[in-house]
């Protein structure tokens, strides 16, 4: 003969309980597994929380590494290209300088005239700037590194003299 059981209330209920419960798991599982979210708050990660927290801010802190370094690159890019203009007139200048040395009065007088420009220029690229920032102005990045007012003022009282 069999034995049989008996089911009381408690035990009915336990199951029932019990069986909700692994529903409730797989359904989260399945959700987990189709969306590929965990979960939508830290609480869901459980003991994973931490190391959940400690990778945002680990790409917090990357993220900002990587502006910082967009933003010297840029910064860079506009001082080579500054530079590289400085670069261009000088060589003009040079095959200027070299063409007057054998020329009259009036070539003379003339590379006179464009190395006055020149310099003009030279003190305009010196003032570049970015970002609102003076690129070439060491650590006084508010402050203009080349007065142009002064370039003026040489060449107008100095510059023609010593030039001839």
């Amino acid at each position: 003969m069999v034995a049989m059981r008996v089911a009381t209330f408690a035990q009915s209920n336990r199951m029932i309980a019990d069986a909700m419960r692994v529903e409730s798991v797989m359904a989260n599982k399945q959700i987990q597994e189709s969306s590929g979210v965990v979960s939508t708050d830290f609480g869901g990660y459980g003991s994973d929380a931490q190391h959940v927290v400690n990778l945002q801010v680990s790409v917090t802190r990357a993220q900002s590494y990587i502006d910082a370094a967009t933003l010297a690159d840029s910064k860079v890019q506009v001082m080579y290209s500054a530079v590289g203009s400085v670069t261009d007139i000088l060589t003009q200048l040079r095959s200027q300088l070299s063409a007057a040395s054998t020329g009259s009065s009036t070539e003379v007088n003339s590379v006179i005239s464009s190395a006055q420009q020149m310099l003009e220029q030279m003190g305009s690229l010196m003032n570049t700037q970015y970002d609102g920032q003076y690129v070439f102005a060491g650590g006084k990045t508010n402050t203009a590194p080349v007065d142009k007012l002064f370039i003026r003022h040489w060449l107008y009282h100095h510059g023609r003299q010593q030039l001839l």
